[in-house]
């Protein structure tokens, strides 16, 4: 029989569980302590158990491993937030929230203090009073219209246990400015952005963004008797140094049916992508002067918003419903009383947030890299040039007057009206001044004026018009008459023009860099308009509208070499 001779352990955690361990295996690890039977166990041969060298036990430093028992219980909790913003307040809402004695037996809330709560009220809790375990407890805030236009709130909220929740509510209230305006003389709409034009000795310029957004302007009459012009006063004198909500006049929509009471979905049945709503904007119910309702809107689906809170009041079919506006008075309010009971008056009002606009250009056609600007003008408003130059003067007052042409050509402003027949046309004319951004990107554009008159038919491989005499080869080059529109029936053409001759004493040549490619007879010919290059002179554009579904651009532009 063969003898073997080896070592029966045991698990660290369970020493004596095992009955045929060495005492020596014990002797050399006394952190296992002494088994309650230990013995040697011959089954089927000799055994023999001996002594096993070990290494010195060591010791170990470690952090507590933190539970979700520790990150959760054993304190106070506010739900769901400890901050409200409560945005802009155009009517009664409420917030719901509740504190949760996370601690596995009963306490206290031992006190409740509050600062800046005027129009704000705390409903279902008050201190001091017990908390059982585990208890959550809920509670509404109230928000009203009525108090501070700036709100800054504060709850605190202690226990016994010295801990400290607080509460913070902010926001601004503002009320609907719901006199509507005097359509007679329509409505304006500007939007102004902010440019730095640095101008060189020779002309050329450096332009500089200096705000992201425009800010958005609204200028209308009103005509206002009895109770109107009460309320009028009352707006003007109670808050004229608040926000208003403004409804957006020029974008009506009407309500096919009733609305109740408590929704919160507002169809309207017309088309309203090209009005001014918005997710976090404003919604505004209007049935008259006197009757009005502001609703934060959610989302925009469709034709559809879906209300952030429920609307107060029902309204009837035909109520009108505009998106609303958060703005402020611009300057001094000017009211001139007609007579004892009539009261007329033309308010400016600024947006007081943001307006963002999307940025389209109304054509893809481009032009040597850039964009052209096709849009006919309405000879029916003022058209104009003023023509200019930059003139360094030195005049003692003595005698006679030194005048230098600094740049030693003109430098011209047009100015350009044009009719927006329609909201589609409205809505492109607003997205491409978004992209010129005021003073800051330059486009093509032609004078539509008849600025040269053919004389001969166009062959495909003329590369030279034939115009009427009218002088211009004497002040050729001119760098800012290089560029042309030729229109004919056939299509439009765009040309450079590299020089320009006299033929005789009644015709000039126009030497183009390019053939037009087809036969044009004259009489196919519409007109030939210089292409000037140039960019608007103010950041300010006005949008004039005659109904809400009607307008007219007004557009001054400055020249620049090409």
């Amino acid at each position: 029989m063969t003898n073997l001779t080896g070592q029966d352990d045991t698990p660290a955690l369970f020493p004596t569980a095992n009955g045929r361990v060495s005492p020596d295996v014990f002797a050399d690890r006394p952190w296992l302590g002494t088994p309650a039977n230990v013995g040697i166990v011959t089954d089927a041969g000799a055994r023999s158990f001996v002594s096993v060298a070990l290494l010195p036990a060591s010791d170990f430093t470690s952090d507590e491993d933190r539970t979700f028992r520790e990150d959760w219980f054993d304190r106070f909790h506010l739900l769901p937030s400890r901050y409200l913003n409560a945005g802009n307040v155009v009517g009664v809402s409420t917030a719901h929230f509740s504190i949760w004695n996370a601690w596995f037996d009963a306490r206290d809330l031992t006190g409740l203090t509050s600062t800046g709560i005027d129009g704000l009220q705390l409903d279902e809790i008050t201190a001091p009073s017990s908390f059982y375990a585990l208890e959550e407890r809920p509670f509404t805030l109230t928000i009203t219209p009525a108090g501070s236009p700036v709100i800054d709130a504060r709850f605190d909220f202690a226990f016994a246990t010295g801990e400290m929740l607080v509460l913070a509510v902010t926001g601004r209230r503002i009320i609907v400015f719901a006199l509507r305006p005097d359509w007679s003389s329509g409505v304006l709409e500007a939007l102004e952005w902010a440019n730095e034009v640095l101008t060189a000795w020779d002309g050329t310029e450096q332009r500089v963004r200096l705000r992201e957004h425009p800010r958005r302007t609204f200028e209308f009459a009103l005509l206002t008797d009895g109770g109107r012009a009460q309320a009028l006063e009352a707006l003007i004198h109670g808050w004229g140094g608040r926000n208003y909500c403004v409804p957006v006049w020029t974008d009506r929509s009407d309500i096919a049916s009733p609305v109740s009471a408590g929704t919160t979905d507002l169809a309207l049945p017309a088309d309203i992508s090209t009005h001014d709503y918005h997710a976090g904007g404003l919604a505004v119910l209007w049935a008259g002067d006197t009757r009005a309702e502001a609703t934060e809107i959610l989302s925009v689906t469709g034709n559809a918003l879906t209300l952030k809170l429920p609307l107060g009041r029902a309204w009837p079919a035909g109520t009108r419903v505009y998106p609303g506006a958060v703005m402020h008075l611009d300057g001094t309010a000017r009211l001139d009383r007609v007579t004892d009971r009539i009261m007329s008056a033309r308010l400016r009002f600024v947006d007081a947030a943001y307006t963002s606009l999307t940025a389209a250009e109304i054509t893809s056609q481009t032009y040597r890299g850039a964009h052209l600007f096709l849009w006919h003008p309405d000879w029916g408003q003022e058209h104009g040039d003023e023509i200019g130059r930059m003139l360094a003067v030195l005049d003692y007052t003595t005698g006679l007057v030194t005048v230098d042409d600094l740049t030693g050509r003109a430098h011209p402003t047009r100015h350009m009206g044009f009719l927006l027949e329609n909201r589609a046309r409205i809505h492109a004319a607003k997205a491409w001044l978004a992209a010129r951004a005021g003073r800051v990107q330059p486009f093509w554009i032609p004078t539509w004026s008849d600025d040269l008159a053919i004389t001969r038919d166009i062959q495909p491989t003329d590369a030279s018009l034939y115009i009427a005499a009218a002088g211009l080869h004497r002040f050729w080059p001119d760098p800012l008459r290089r560029d042309l529109l030729i229109r004919t029936r056939q299509g439009d053409f765009l040309r450079r023009v590299t020089g320009i001759q006299a033929v005789s004493e009644t015709e000039e040549s126009v030497a183009l860099d390019a053939t037009v490619g087809v036969a044009v007879p004259r009489t196919e010919i519409v007109s030939v308009h210089w292409l000037q290059w140039v960019r608007l002179d103010a950041d300010r554009a006005e949008i004039h509208w005659e109904t809400n579904a009607s307008a007219r651009l007004n557009l001054t532009t400055a020249v620049l070499p090409s």
